[in-house]
């Protein structure tokens, strides 16, 4: 995939430019840092239905469906959030999950993204504590029935 970097470069910014509120700095690295880690990239091209939305030759966001039920990615780059294209992505990504068949959706969310899923109809199931190196993360498991 030709925009690989470009999607690395998006993931690494938005989590270390909207994530300040939520995490530590030691967090924010330890998640942005999974940026370097290939076989989590390739799984994205080879094995998962990835949506970009561009714009003048600028990746602004990507999000990806894994299997026919758990929506893996959704990040926007920092500059283009509030204009709608979490959304975008999000109906796109939920249509393809119904074509696939599934009856509900779920994902692992972080605080940042946790206002947006649960605006969009889904319920939090669990905390979770994700370990990346020395340091603890939070997130949500949520779940939507279509």
């Amino acid at each position: 995939m030709k925009d690989l970097g470009k999607l690395k470069q998006l993931f690494r910014d938005s989590i270390l430019k909207s994530g300040l509120d939520h995490y530590t700095e030691g967090q924010l690295k330890a998640w942005s840092d999974r940026a370097d880690v290939s076989s989590r990239w390739l799984g994205l091209i080879k094995e998962q239905y990835t949506i970009l939305l561009e714009a003048e030759n600028e990746v602004i966001g990507f999000a990806s469906l894994r299997g026919e039920d758990y929506f893996d990615f959704l990040y926007v780059s920092q500059h283009q959030q509030g204009k709608g294209y979490a959304k975008q992505l999000y109906i796109a990504i939920l249509a393809e999950a119904k074509k696939r068949g599934a009856t509900k959706i779920y994902s692992d969310v972080s605080y940042m993204a946790k206002p947006f899923f649960l605006a969009q109809g889904f319920s939090i199931l669990k905390e979770n504590e994700n370990k990346l190196g020395a340091e603890m993360l939070i997130n949500f498991r949520v779940e939507k029935v279509l």
